[in-house]
């Protein structure tokens, strides 16, 4: 007899000094929350949070959801910056090229002015080694005669 309690007392407490373990239900619940006092069963499979757990889970997620967007956002006004950087480079490249083609212009049109009135000049005769080849023709003509009244002043019998 001695021998049947002590085998009844060794069963029984391999069986109270087993572990108890929360086995939850193998059915598919999807998303859901069931709140859990202590020593309840879990009526489903998942993870286990308490409370501040789950507030501080979901205050990291609005906080990381947060700091993306602001990431987003930076990386976007710097990359509008950096386009309108270039449409502004553009815009001073457009208004250089129309500066620098005006004034190529104005100097082109002063070139052609210049050259029409130095054709107007050339076109137009000049007599000056006209006037002057006349000049001293004349100059000769008068010194000749001159000579010639002086002769004959000299020489009145000449005649």
């Amino acid at each position: 007899m001695r021998r049947l309690i002590a085998l009844l007392c060794v069963g029984l407490m391999c069986v109270i000094s087993m572990p108890t373990y929360a086995f939850a239900d193998d059915d598919d619940v999807g998303e859901a929350v069931a709140p859990l006092r202590r020593n309840q069963r879990a009526p489903f499979d998942g993870t286990l949070f308490s409370t501040n757990a789950a507030a501080r889970l979901l205050a990291d997620a609005e906080f990381n959801l947060e700091s993306a967007q602001l990431e987003t956002d930076r990386q976007l006004l710097r990359q509008a910056a950096r386009f309108q950087l270039e449409i502004d480079r553009r815009d001073i490249d457009i208004v250089m090229w129309e500066t620098k083609y005006t004034d190529v212009l104005t100097i082109r049109d002063q070139q052609v002015t210049y050259l029409e009135d130095r054709i107007e000049k050339l076109a137009r005769p000049d007599h000056k080694e006209l006037i002057f080849m006349g000049g001293v023709a004349v100059g000769m003509l008068t010194v000749f005669l001159t000579a010639l009244a002086v002769n004959q002043i000299n020489n009145p019998s000449a005649q």
